[in-house]
């Protein structure tokens, strides 16, 4: 959690220095992780707090909230392009930056329930574990529709648009979406053809 904070491991008494502004951007990249992950609605807060010995400490307040799945991804507008091939550049996208599990080692439920050091009365839980093709991160989102206008671009469709993403609960359930792209592709130009050979008649003339 330290990296996803920006900041290195401290030494053995040492403390690292930091002011509200850079609390600020702490938790903004906390809830960024978070987002990553699949928690959409994850709140995070940060505060200080005055120990006893005058000592003030960063405390962070996070409300995860249940993970956010997205279960359909939809085009409208498309024509050049299939749903099919536009929904596999966002999902690639996807599958490039999401990590499923970011933590380090393995994890400590896996190896209870593998019973070497003899059965756990109380095996621990398993971690979360993000599945990248159903998150909804805006910022990757965002990616993928820049490169599919770029796809549009390299074959004529100088002002296509792609999105932006409208995410609609499923039934009723806001942790379960379907996210709809619009996509604006009918304004191609036309083709325009330049013929640089001289005229018959000229050369004819010319030659008189």
């Amino acid at each position: 959690m330290i990296a996803q904070l920006g900041l290195s491991t401290p030494s053995a008494g040492e403390d690292e220095p930091v002011d509200s502004q850079m609390a600020q951007e702490m938790a903004a990249r906390l809830r960024r992780f978070y987002v990553g992950q699949g928690f959409l609605r994850a709140r995070v807060a940060e505060r200080e707090i005055v120990t006893r010995d005058g000592a003030v400490e960063l405390v962070f307040s996070i409300d995860e909230d249940r993970p956010v799945r997205v279960e359909q991804v939809v085009f409208t507008g498309n024509q050049e392009f299939s749903t099919r091939q536009l929904r596999e550049r966002v999902l690639q996208q996807l599958r490039d930056a999401v990590v499923p599990d970011p933590a380090a080692g393995a994890d400590p439920w896996s190896v209870d329930a593998t019973e070497v050091a003899g059965r756990v009365a109380a095996p621990r839980r398993p971690r979360t574990r993000a599945e990248p093709e159903t998150v909804f991160d805006p910022v990757l989102y965002a990616r993928a529709l820049k490169q599919i206008e770029d796809l549009y671009k390299s074959q004529g469709y100088l002002s296509a648009r792609a999105g932006p993403p409208r995410p609609e609960a499923i039934s009723g359930d806001a942790h379960r979406l379907r996210v709809t792209i619009p996509v604006a592709d009918r304004a191609k130009p036309r083709r325009i053809e330049v013929n640089s050979e001289p005229h018959q008649e000229a050369i004819n003339a010319a030659s008189t």
